[in-house]
């Protein structure tokens, strides 16, 4: 069962590690990222922020997602971690049973603000095709917030988008 489903370019650190896997339940990681399972180094530096007792998966998105439809997936309480929109937006797309998705920060590793829409200060920098993707991910009816810790406020994104468009 997908416990979370989370946008965070950061993917595996403390915030996740420590109050994320305690508040969800989480028994297993799936990081879903076409670069990140490429690089040994990386996925090397995730499995050391993983808590022990959780298991950690990194896949392309596309196998991320035949992993998740797989009958097995139900009985874990797995949180789903992406980097960007778009991979969320395709997850989504093919697991309707997901309802929402947390927007925790991106776009923070590539480059600083120029170019891009602040979306949450200091942590959401939407390029413009990232902003249409999150549009049509509110749009499909998932619900989108921004939570940066599960004691913190959730912060419906549809009206963040609705202040940019104005």
């Amino acid at each position: 069962m997908i416990v979370a489903l989370r946008i965070d370019d950061r993917l595996v650190h403390g915030q996740v590690a420590l109050a994320w896997c305690k508040a969800l339940g989480s028994q297993g990681i799936l990081v879903a990222n076409d670069q990140v399972c490429n690089n040994e180094l990386q996925k090397m530096a995730l499995k050391m922020a993983t808590p022990v007792n959780v298991k950690l998966l990194v896949q392309p998105v596309a196998q991320a997602i035949g992993v998740l439809k797989n009958p097995k997936a139900r009985s874990m309480h797995i949180m789903v971690l992406v980097t960007n929109v778009r991979d969320a937006l395709e997850i989504c797309r093919q697991l309707p049973e997901i309802k929402e998705v947390n927007l925790a920060g991106t776009g923070r590793l590539e480059g600083g603000e120029e170019g891009k829409i602040v979306l949450v200060k200091s942590s959401v920098f939407l390029k413009p095709e990232e902003l249409g993707s999150l549009k049509e991910l509110v749009s499909s009816g998932v619900r989108v917030y921004n939570q940066q810790l599960p004691t913190h406020e959730k912060t419906d994104v549809a009206k963040l988008l609705e202040r940019i468009d104005h």
